[in-house]
């Protein structure tokens, strides 16, 4: 049953993640273009290594930056988004124009996926739209089903070629070509896992390096994630 309330509630989240994804665009549109038209390998290495310009939140003054912060985290969480879009169609039966927004606004959190030429955004954007879609289907009206179809299908299909794109980029000059590499890429992340419970021992309590955000707001200075990360690697030898 529709949530009484929700409808509302709902309405005010899609327009305001709408809002603040072109926001983001239009501030952060110079280094998209940058990215998309600059050697994606390269810019990769860079953001690896931590040797990358601010975010467009860090130019943004005291205050304004700080709910931009939350508003980013929030948005920038797709499946919220996505679930909300679904949630209004199959049960609020709201208009589609809120569920094309909140849809909008759940590539909020692409666009700095795209300036660190990454793709993981991408792909867990794709899987939990999946999920979402694979959950509400049986409350969707055929209408809704042969809409949303065609609306998916276009941003696949856009994120495949960015995908694809970015592999080649990446991968393509390494020394078992883009096939090998992009093998070995698929457990990259299991023996990171394991490396890192092996080999690191923390040598004080603190809650700063698994929320650094919470320290952030407070006013307390924490480094960026190549400075944690080479801090952990120091201690660990």
């Amino acid at each position: 049953k529709p949530l009484v309330g929700g409808g509302k509630i709902i309405k005010i989240l899609a327009w305001s993640s709408f809002l603040f994804f072109f926001l983001a665009l239009v501030l952060s549109w110079e280094d998209v273009v940058t990215s998309l038209s600059g050697d994606i390998g390269q810019l990769r290495k860079e953001h690896y290594v931590g040797d990358e310009g601010n975010s467009w939140l860090s130019t943004l003054p005291n205050g304004i930056k700080q709910i931009c912060v939350i508003f980013n985290i929030i948005f920038g969480i797709p499946w919220i988004m996505q679930f909300l879009a679904f949630f209004s169609l199959s049960i609020q039966k709201m208009r589609k124009r809120y569920a094309i927004l909140l849809l909008v606004g759940s590539l909020s959190g692409l666009l700095n996926n795209i300036v660190a030429a990454g793709r993981s955004g991408f792909v867990f954007w794709g899987l939990s739209l999946g999920a979402c879609y694979l959950f509400f289907k049986p409350f969707l009206s055929k209408n809704n089903k042969r809409s949303l179809r065609s609306l998916l299908i276009g941003f696949l299909f856009l994120f495949a070629l960015y995908l694809g794109v970015v592999t080649v980029s990446r991968f393509g000059d390494s020394s078992g070509g883009a096939n090998d590499s992009i093998l070995s890429y698929g457990g990259q992340s299991f023996i990171n896992f394991c490396y890192y419970f092996d080999k690191f021992t923390c040598p004080y309590p603190t809650l700063q390096n698994v929320l650094p955000l919470t320290y952030y707001l407070v006013g307390n200075a924490v480094g960026s994630a190549n400075d944690i990360q080479e801090g952990r690697a120091h201690r660990s030898g």
